[in-house]
This record gives C-alpha cells, sequence and structure tokens, in this order.
C-alpha cells in the first residue's frame, strides 16, 4: 500500500472536469486557432498517456495556455519556456510555496 503522501505522485488528484476546448472557441486569429489546437492533441494524445509528472500546480500546460492569452506570443512563449526549463524533480522547495491538498508546488502566472 502506498503511503499517502506519495499518492499524489502517481493519482492525478487535479483532474477535475476541466473545460479545455474553451482557448479554442475564444480564439480571435489564426495564430491563436492554431496554438489552441495543438495544446488540445498534446492533451488528448500525449498528456493523457503519461503519469502526472509536472511538479507544479497549475500544470506546465495549462499555465502555457494562459501565458499566451495574457501575454501574447513573444512573452508567452519566453514564460513557457522559463516554467518548463524548472519543472523537474530537484524543485526547490523554499521558493516554491506547497500545495499539500494537491501535492504539488504552487507556482501561479
Amino acid at each position: 500500500m502506498l503511503d499517502e503522501e506519495l499518492t499524489g505522485l502517481f493519482v492525478n488528484e487535479d483532474t477535475v472536469a476541466r473545460d479545455f476546448a474553451a482557448p479554442l472557441r475564444t480564439a480571435d486569429n489564426d495564430i491563436s486557432v492554431i496554438a489552441s489546437t495543438a495544446f488540445l492533441f498534446y492533451k488528448a494524445f500525449i498528456s493523457s498517456q503519461d503519469n502526472p509528472s509536472c511538479v507544479f500546480t497549475p500544470s506546465c500546460s495549462e499555465y502555457a495556455v494562459e501565458a499566451f492569452r495574457k501575454h501574447g506570443f513573444v512573452v508567452g512563449w519566453v514564460k513557457t519556456f522559463d516554467r518548463l526549463s524548472r519543472c523537474h524533480g530537484l524543485v526547490n522547495p523554499q521558493h516554491y510555496p506547497f500545495d499539500f491538498e494537491k501535492k504539488r508546488y504552487h507556482d501561479p502566472l
């Protein structure tokens, strides 16, 4: 039997029903449509096949969508790259508050 603290590493407790198609419905230009479609493809066919491995909440893909939506293409890309470079198992716990409910480090946009 797994320790209660370790179950969050194997079971994604953050998988409540979310509307991942919302960015596609609200896309107002061709680049937004392409980026939103790529995100939906990733969530449906790639991310769903892996164990939840992101150490942060929100997940890196959700962070990327928000970064592009709030900051545009260039700044969104830089923020997404920065986040992906920090998402690994050796996160310094002193830099991020830990969300005990989700068993992830909190790193909002």
